[in-house]
Order: C-alpha cells, then structure tokens, then sequence
C-alpha cells in the first residue's frame, strides 16, 4: 500500500494522501488503519483522525448493512 511506503519514506502528507485516495475509491479497513505500527505513527494527527473517523463510518455501514441482510435470510 502505498500510504505505508510513504511512511517509511517519511512522507505523511503523501501517506494521508493516499489512503484517502483510498477512501475514494471505496476504502473500509478501520482495523488496518487502527492496528498497522506504521500508520499508528499518524494517529494524533487532525487529517488522519479525521479520515479514519471517515473510514470507520464507512465500515460500520457495510457491517450494519451485512447484519441486516443476514438477519432476513
């Protein structure tokens, strides 16, 4: 992933780039985002909390839209 390559680089500004590039095209992985060392190093910064805060809505819809689905079959 590229956000994590920027990191290693040192780049934050390229690395929040790039996961919201991700976002945009449908990106949902809060765990990632919440458990990587390398993107936990951004966890305090304000663009960072709040694209995850974007992400971890988009996944809790996707789980409660799964949930829904299950529950009626």
């Amino acid at each position: 992933f590229f956000g994590e390559l920027a990191l290693v680089l040192g780049d934050r500004t390229k690395a929040i780039s790039a996961i919201q590039r991700a976002y945009d095209h449908g990106f949902m992985d809060v765990t990632w985002m919440d458990h990587c060392p390398l993107v936990q190093t951004m966890s305090r910064v304000p663009e960072f909390m709040a694209l995850r805060r974007k992400v971890a809505d988009r996944a809790a819809t996707g789980l409660a839209a799964f949930h829904s689905v299950s529950a009626h079959s």
